[in-house]
């Protein structure tokens, strides 16, 4: 049976009704200031392909594993796929980092709907982010792009360069039309739920931009707690060592605590943040200019907060080895992509792991690394 994660994850032997997150090693961090195995790698692995050449070599009746073992060799990296199983015949959405994806309709036998390698394909279909141009205000059609291109809520997705870049994207355009762009994607599901299934539409990305972007003009570092389910590590509603949960932000470095959200019922709206944010907040000063991740991350493990949250190594570890994942991911245009992805890994043991990061942490190549903020990426 193949693996997609979306609406609906199936995962061998494993269900996983997360909201925004995907399954993450077995195995833990601070708050903002106002390998061997691979698995699946962020969404920002280079791309020199888009969906449509992949689709050229593509055709209906072929098998579901031929199709994925020509888009394996064309499609550099690993990127999260959907599977939309609610329906017969199942499709497959198949993300290129460039915006684009291919749908792929599958007759799956499957009594559950799942998509198997013999299955054969029944249809073929390149969508492109730039479809949607028509839909959204002509002044807008670039921000609202550059907050598709930003992470959502799972932590193990979760690529602090993307959040950087969105926000540093709406910072200069000033308080109202950056909150216009916020409500003109997060209204995208609503408007049509196939099309934004299609195309990857995720409004709770609009969540982590609003508690990077904006500031209480009180002065308080607390945002609003976000209502969209349960998740862990635990932390309670307006706790003070934590008040961008899920985020924690350190040296301008944003990182995701929450390995993703469990939800039985409707979550909240991010357009309700939004409300709250044109009435309290403005607009933050300058852009993220971000440290050395590396360090930031180490930051947050010192951090008295870290030590409340998880006092002890062994609550701690699922988290650190989230947030060191996260931090070496913003490495990627330094190091390989697979790189990060050791600490996905739940066959090493925290003793393996911990070796592993010190190695990062003392490797000459990464000990000076700086943030260009021209090119929104970190170099050496």
């Amino acid at each position: 049976m193949r693996c997609f994660s979306g609406w609906v994850l199936a995962i061998p032997l494993l269900v996983c009704v997360f909201v925004g997150c995907a399954p993450g090693p077995t195995r833990g961090i601070a708050s903002s200031s106002v390998a061997s195995a691979p698995a699946p790698a962020a969404t920002t692995a280079p791309i020199v392909r888009d969906a449509g050449a992949v689709a050229a070599k593509l055709k209906v009746g072929m098998t579901e594993g031929e199709i994925d073992q020509i888009i394996r060799a064309d499609r550099p990296g690993k990127f999260w796929d959907d599977s939309n199983l609610v329906r017969k015949p199942a499709f497959a959405r198949r993300a290129f980092g460039d915006g684009s994806a291919l749908i792929l309709g599958f007759d799956t036998r499957d009594s559950r709907g799942n998509i198997d390698p013999d299955d054969r394909c029944t249809s073929i279909e390149v969508v492109r982010f730039e479809d949607l141009q028509p839909q959204l205000p002509p002044d807008l059609f670039d921000a609202v792009r550059a907050i598709h291109f930003s992470p959502s809520v799972g932590g193990y997705r979760f690529n602090p360069v993307a959040l950087v870049r969105a926000v540093n994207a709406l910072q200069p355009l000033g308080k109202e039309k950056a909150l216009r762009a916020l409500r003109a994607y997060a209204a995208l599901e609503r408007a049509d739920y196939d099309r934004a299934w299609r195309l990857g539409i995720d409004p709770q990305r609009v969540f982590l931009i609003a508690r990077t972007l904006l500031v209480r003009r009180d002065g308080q570092p607390q945002m609003p707690w976000m209502y969209i389910g349960a998740t862990t590590p635990e932390v309670k509603p307006q706790d003070p060592d934590w008040p961008l949960f899920p985020l924690a932000v350190r040296d301008d470095v944003p990182f995701c605590l929450s390995r993703g959200y469990s939800l039985a019922g409707e979550a909240e709206q991010p357009e309700a943040h939004l409300d709250y944010c044109e009435k309290e907040c403005v607009l933050r000063d300058h852009p993220l200019r971000p440290g050395d991740p590396l360090r930031a991350a180490e930051g947050i493990f010192t951090s008295a907060q870290w030590k409340r949250l998880l006092p002890d190594a062994s609550s701690a570890a699922d988290t650190k080895s989230l947030v060191r994942l996260q931090a070496l991911r913003c490495l990627e245009p330094i190091i390989s992509p697979s790189d990060a992805e050791h600490f996905f890994d739940g066959r090493k043991s925290d003793a393996d792991l911990d070796a592993l990061w010190q190695r990062y942490l003392h490797d000459p190549q990464l000990m000076h690394v700086r943030w260009n903020e021209r090119s929104q990426t970190f170099e050496k």
